[in-house]
């Protein structure tokens, strides 16, 4: 690498740093950049954090260290303001999925909230009133914005106690099976679920399956399941959220611009 800047070689790799590489959404954000860099020569490395604010940091310094054109980053660290030293290096960053705190740098997330909002009222027009939400991490923020939508929606129809009905730290399909089995097993018994994210929904439709049949269940990222197994969820398409990183990432005009926000609006499917 090193000799390659010294003979004006740009580097041709970027870099997608997604928290957990078993969801099928960053799969779709990985499909989505990787089909618009192939439009321009460039290559994508994927790489996993699993979580870890650690693991995180570590790939970080490596991507620095190889001095990638740029970085998309689903991050998992509290604060942001030490990454401003790539931009110092000339390395693009962008988040994607999950907004920056404490650094202003380029972002493309989800209306999450509005997903939140939607996955509800969708439930309580069907005439539920004991609708639980499942979710993931409480430090996520697409978590927290997605069960706060869930209760806005809820005070909004009138539903007492919207918050004692908000579940978090399901994290994967086996531990929302079995938070979900739990809470369907209790005399206050969910009559409806939603269901955080795909791996949360995977997970709950497994244990309503064998609880309560009957239960009704909204999702969120549209898996492959969902589909097959009839399930509306609350989407935006993550091929979509990859092309718009990598135009963010290649713009031209980003070392001069102003940070760009990008909030991409969320639907029902099917309705």
């Amino acid at each position: 690498q090193a000799s390659m800047l010294r003979k004006g070689i740009v580097s041709s790799e970027l870099a997608l740093v997604v928290g957990d590489m078993t969801n099928p959404f960053y799969a779709g954000l990985a499909k989505g950049m990787e089909s618009a860099l192939r439009e321009r020569g460039l290559y994508l490395t994927l790489a996993s954090s699993d979580e870890s604010e650690e693991e995180e940091r570590r790939l970080l310094a490596e991507f620095s260290h190889r001095n990638v054109l740029g970085i998309a980053l689903v991050s998992t660290l509290a604060d942001h303001q030490p990454l401003e030293e790539l931009g110092r290096r000339g390395i693009g960053l962008v988040f994607v999925d999950r907004s920056p705190v404490g650094l202003d740098a380029d972002s493309v997330v989800l209306d999450n909230f509005g997903g939140g909002v939607l996955a509800t009222e969708h439930l309580l027009k069907q005439g539920h009133r004991r609708i639980d939400f499942l979710g993931d991490y409480s430090r996520l923020p697409t978590h927290l914005a997605r069960s706060e939508g869930f209760m806005a929606a809820m005070e909004a129809a009138g539903v007492e106690g919207a918050r004692l009905r908000v579940h978090e730290g399901a994290h994967g399909a086996s531990a929302a099976a079995a938070l979900a089995a739990r809470l369907l097993r209790a005399p206050d018994a969910p009559t409806a679920i939603v269901a955080g994210n795909n791996r949360v929904c995977l997970g709950v439709l497994q244990a309503v399956s064998e609880v309560a049949p009957h239960t009704a269940v909204v999702g969120f990222d549209r898996p492959e399941f969902a589909e097959l197994l009839k399930v509306s969820t609350v989407w935006h398409s993550p091929e979509d959220m990859g092309r718009v990183a990598v135009e963010l990432l290649l713009d031209d005009q980003r070392a001069s611009r102003r940070s760009n926000h990008i909030v991409l609006p969320m639907v029902l499917s099917p309705e």
